[in-house]
């Protein structure tokens, strides 16, 4: 019997999230967190936060997905504005993704990639 192997859907994407120390150590300027916004506005919230905060499984998610888009929208579904800010500092900590904007229930967040980075001329 053949079996078709199928890569598997991550194996492609960079996932070292870590990020570089060259490329992150210095805070992002107004310049580029203009540009960063204004290339944020059009997307759609990749990550959802409920009411069940940031499991395991979610950070996981986040992970991965942040390692893929570098740049994206996370909605947060919670009631107030002050655990929406504790959850959005625990996930820019978690990642050490730096907080673009936020407003309302949407963060933008960003973590430029080690190798292979679309933000390398920002």
């Amino acid at each position: 019997m053949d079996f078709c192997i199928l890569p598997r859907l991550f194996d492609s994407v960079n996932t070292d999230i870590t990020p570089d120390p060259n490329l992150m150590s210095a805070p992002l300027t107004d310049e580029q967190k203009k540009k960063l916004r204004g290339l944020g506005h059009r997307l759609k919230p990749v990550i959802i936060v409920g009411a069940g905060g940031l499991s395991p499984a979610l950070l996981d998610e986040f992970d991965r997905s942040l390692a893929h888009h570098e740049l994206m929208k996370v909605k947060l579904n919670v009631g107030d504005r002050d655990e929406r800010d504790r959850l959005i500092a625990s996930l820019c900590d978690h990642s050490h993704a730096a907080l673009i904007q936020r407003v309302g229930n949407i963060a933008l967040l960003f973590l430029r990639r080690r190798k292979d980075s679309r933000f390398l001329a920002l």
